[in-house]
């Protein structure tokens, strides 16, 4: 009796699937091969003949120089599935023949938003730019800008609040294209395509996004000067400009009293830039010239109850991403940074 019964489980899992209505080819008309759903073609080449095989990384490099500089970059886009061979998805480790039609897609329509994704009393963010290539968003401090196991982040946040782009080549989701420490907040560039991600880490990576912060250090700071006090090894360099000095009496009217009480020569309003982009530069370099920022207990600060250091990202200008002609145009972009540092409004007037 067992026998047949494990004859007919045999027989009914080799039995092809028969269905209603015979599905056709998903293709793209104008490349010949499949096309992935939310996705439209954006270059296209066909390996020659008469060329020694290769695998697709190179052959990307070879065929789509302008597409892909490097093999770690070719690798990436074949590992999201936006590279197809001859309809079927590509792999870093095929192999490509002349003949082959290799297909580099794009995505076509954003990654859908999760609406019930984010709690209801996540912390707001303000949205201070914004267009189908990028946004300019302003952090709150108290929450990191990107991470795993740490709740809602920044990250998570812009996907939710940012308009959909009509743009060419967009992301699955919009990206924070740098970092600003959990306890500091102000102004991040978010990139919503690929080509203004890819310029922006260029432009950090070759210095040419300048940053601005100000700070709220302890003691009396005065003048201007540079901090090239090398960090993590490497050279590490930020300029700072002093602004205003409160003493401790006018602390204690106007800002916090707790805090004020622990700031005995008070404190000082200051510009900063950094010049190198170390993790935790501006904290570490304020420590080093013995004046670190108010209730940074990690860095030097007063050992106050609740680390809460005074630190805001206010401006940041960086080339214009449409001025294709080089003509050396810039954005610069500036916000009003919130109390205590609007203190030195109320004192000059």
């Amino acid at each position: 009796r067992r026998a047949p019964a494990r004859n007919i489980h045999r027989n009914l899992r080799l039995q092809p699937r028969v269905s209603s209505a015979p599905e056709g080819p998903r293709s793209d008309e104008k490349s010949g091969g499949p096309m992935r759903k939310g996705h439209t073609t954006l270059d296209e080449a066909v390996f020659p003949a008469g060329k020694l095989r290769c695998l697709l990384p190179e052959a990307l490099m070879s065929l789509l120089p302008k597409r892909f500089t490097s093999v770690s970059a070719a690798k990436r886009c074949i590992r999201r599935g936006l590279i197809m061979v001859d309809g079927d998805k590509g792999n870093v480790t095929s192999e490509c023949k002349p003949g082959q039609r290799i297909v580099y897609l794009q995505r076509s329509t954003p990654a859908p938003a999760h609406g019930n994704s984010l709690p209801l009393d996540h912390p707001h963010v303000k949205v201070e730019y914004e267009d189908d290539e990028f946004a300019l968003v302003v952090k709150p401090p108290g929450i990191v800008t990107v991470g795993k196991g740490c709740g809602v982040t920044l990250n998570s946040i812009i996907t939710q609040i940012l308009k959909p782009s009509t743009a060419n080549n967009i992301l699955r989701k919009p990206r924070t294209c740098h970092r600003l420490d959990k306890r500091t907040g102000g102004l991040v560039i978010c990139a919503k395509t690929r080509e203004a991600q890819t310029a922006f880490m260029t432009g950090f990576a070759e210095g040419l996004i300048r940053k601005r912060y100000q700070a709220l250090v302890e003691g009396e700071l005065k003048g201007k000067g540079i901090i090239s006090q090398p960090l993590e090894n490497k050279p590490s360099h930020t300029e700072y400009s002093a602004i205003t000095h409160f003493t401790q009496s006018e602390l204690m009217q106007s800002w916090r009293s707790d805090m004020a009480n622990m700031l005995e020569e008070g404190a000082t309003l200051v510009d900063l830039w950094p010049k190198t982009g170390r993790t935790h530069q501006l904290r570490k370099h304020m420590k080093f010239i013995g004046h670190p920022l108010v209730g940074d207990r990690r860095y030097g600060g007063s050992k106050y109850e609740k680390e809460d250091f005074h630190l805001w990202a206010v401006e940041v200008s960086f080339p214009d991403p449409a001025d294709t002609e080089g003509q050396g145009k810039r954005l610069d972009f500036r916000i009003d940074p919130p109390a205590p540092f609007m203190m030195e409004a109320k004192k000059s007037s």
